[in-house]
């Protein structure tokens, strides 16, 4: 009879899982974007040449490049993402390309042009439930686990990067990371020992930078004493072999096993000032785009209390990754936040629960969620590259500038602008422009928008009738395509009761 029950309890939570999967993909995906952002296009055209060709490659007639790739081994254009995307991403464009085969006339990249576009919310959706895993074994609360996975999915980074991408590959494989080494913990099994490992690799090859987060956490996290060769084995050789494949990887494409093709590493002067900004600078600090990690950090001590082994993985996986990100001169600007915090920002959040132990901190923590997912609204509704646009005529200079083919450079000001002045904040600019929308649609007059410096001209910008200001989804542009939008919304929803009816008081 027990043994029954373990089974059907370890069904159930199978299950809500699965649940926790459709509720995130289903708003992950009706959230996306009309187009591909970022270096998310080369990464398509690398998985179209894996298709077509067997070669990492971005081919010279692929619909999906968009002027992007670095030059490779033989004059070849490749991508600079990770092996796992470029390996993951094929089945999205195969479906797309075997759909154009089908379609008759028109546009015969149609449908590939458009199935690439869910690779990212899949992917951040498979993390939102390896995230509840991990939430479930670490709190052993049903209740604390679907709601750190709601707050997951609704209130942090990973709701805007399942939309822009970039960073969810390597999430992923954290997440991989983390849930193996807990499990593997818990039960010793040598299959969780192997998930572990096998989640390290994919954040290393994704992200080489990962290496000391992942390796410091598995060294941590894994029951290593007493020393057995099976266990260990099952954890070293698939991270072992997918750093291998990393290093053909990089030959085949670039002509060197440590050569990526992304800009060589490099330690900047500027280190102390990055560090602290990933967390607290008004333009890209953690605290402001992902506002619940301050509550996770006060609830840090109890979880050390209860969960040393956990918490000091936690800190070095947050700390190795902060550093080994903050020490270059590349801060991921244009995007929403600490973007290179991203695949290790969840970490913050699994503390909640030690926090939110009386009546009054957890009317604390609803008030922060509302906030938090307020953040994330602006970040969705907003075209990804929607401050690159409206910085500079508020500045009076150039902030970016692109050049046709090429990488950004940074101008007099640059990233500095948008970093560290409050009134140049993507939160705030962006917020201001999703405001005005949602004003105008129910007759408010537009908003304009003023930076007033210390000294100098005072600019405005008004956001009335600026087109790229639209709601930022796919399904706007009309077509057989928006059809989906209701099931996906329908499904969210349908999970999203599922989940809230299992949901049980939280133990404290």
């Amino acid at each position: 009879m027990a043994r029954w029950a373990a089974k059907l309890h370890r069904d159930s939570t199978r299950l809500l899982a699965v649940w926790v999967f459709v509720f995130a993909f289903g708003l992950f995906a009706v959230t996306q974007g009309p187009r591909l952002v970022g270096y998310e296009p080369e990464s398509a055209a690398v998985a179209e040449g894996v298709a077509r060709t067997g070669d990492f490659v971005v081919l010279d007639d692929s619909p999906l490049r968009n002027r992007q790739g670095v030059a490779g081994k033989d004059g070849k254009q490749v991508g600079r993402a990770g092996l796992p995307q470029a390996v993951f991403e094929v089945p999205f464009y195969a479906a797309g390309a075997a759909l154009d085969g089908l379609s008759a006339g028109g546009d015969d990249s149609f449908w590939r042009r458009w199935t690439v576009l869910f690779y990212n919310p899949f992917v951040g959706a498979l993390g939102a439930a390896l995230f509840f895993l991990i939430a479930l074994r670490l709190t052993g609360s049903r209740g604390w686990a679907v709601t750190l996975s709601g707050l997951f999915a609704l209130g942090s980074l990973a709701w805007p990067y399942a939309k822009m991408g970039m960073e969810t590959t390597l999430t992923l494989g954290m997440l991989l990371t983390f849930f193996g080494a807990l499990k593997a913990r818990d039960t010793k099994q040598v299959s969780a020992y192997a998930l572990a490992g096998i989640g390290a690799g994919i954040a290393v090859a994704a992200k080489p930078y990962a290496f000391p987060a992942v390796v410091a956490a598995m060294l941590v996290l894994l029951p290593l004493k007493p020393w057995r060769a099976k266990p260990v084995a099952a954890a070293a050789v698939p991270f072992a072999l997918w750093i291998v494949a990393m290093l053909w990887f990089n030959w085949v494409r670039t002509g060197s096993i440590t050569t990526t093709g992304n800009t060589e590493y490099e330690v900047a002067l500027s280190a102390p000032f990055n560090l602290v900004g990933y967390f607290f600078s008004p333009g890209k600090g953690l605290i402001f785009y992902s506002p619940l990690v301050v509550l996770g950090a006060l609830g840090l001590p109890a979880l050390w209390r209860a969960d040393q082994r956990f918490g000091k993985a936690l800190l070095l996986a947050v700390g190795l990754t902060t550093l080994a990100v903050g020490i270059t001169p590349f801060g991921g600007e244009e995007t929403w936040g600490p973007r290179y915090l991203v695949p290790v920002a969840w970490l913050l959040l699994l503390p909640i629960p030690w926090f939110a132990t009386t009546k009054r901190r957890r009317q604390a923590l609803g008030a922060v969620a509302v906030v938090a997912v307020a953040v994330q609204v602006v970040a969705v509704a907003a075209p990804y590259d929607h401050i690159m646009k409206t910085a500079p005529p508020v500045v009076g200079s150039k902030v970016y500038n692109y050049q046709p083919g090429g990488f950004p450079y940074i101008v007099p000001l640059g990233d500095d602008t948008v970093r560290w002045i409050p009134q140049l904040s993507p939160i705030v600019i962006q917020g201001a422009m999703v405001a005005s929308r949602f004003g105008e649609a129910v007759g408010a007059p537009p908003i304009t928008y003023a930076y007033r410096p210390h000294r100098g001209i005072v600019r405005k910008i008004t956001f009335e009738g600026d087109r790229t200001t639209r709601f930022d989804v796919w399904w706007r542009e009309g077509g057989a395509r928006r059809l989906l939008a209701p099931l996906l919304i329908l499904s969210a929803l349908l999970a999203a009761a599922v989940l809230v009816s299992s949901v049980r008081p939280t133990r404290t």
